[in-house]
């Protein structure tokens, strides 16, 4: 292997490495926040649901990396494995930040008096 192949193979790793490394904590992020996507609209709590799901969406760089992480050939094998290519997807599509804004107006609408 000639040094310019070596040293293309070094940067595409370390380009790797940066994109995917926000990776495991958006998809951390993910598994918990199906609590209060899934869970019942409880209003006693609502404030806390709504600042928690706020800070859950995903970042630009999170939805690139997780984009990645899921269409990697290697990668996909990995993440079906380790039960991540769903909430990878979900993060990579907007579906998971849609699902968010959505679960947000529901508490909204059910817990937040309408102003006169």
């Amino acid at each position: 292997m000639n040094g310019h192949k070596k040293l293309r193979l070094m940067l595409l790793a370390i380009a790797i490495a940066m994109l995917t490394s926000g990776c495991a904590s958006a998809v951390g992020r993910h598994q918990t926040t199906m609590m209060y996507l899934n869970g019942d609209i409880d209003c006693h709590n609502a404030q806390h649901h709504l600042s928690q799901l706020q800070k859950s969406k995903s970042t630009p760089r999170e939805k690139l990396a997780n984009g990645v992480a899921s269409i990697l050939p290697t990668s996909i094998v990995f993440n079906l494995l380790a039960g991540e290519y769903s909430s990878r997807y979900a993060i990579a599509s907007g579906k998971f930040d849609k699902d968010i804004d959505n679960r947000i107006m529901e508490i909204e609408d059910t817990c937040v008096p309408e102003k006169a």
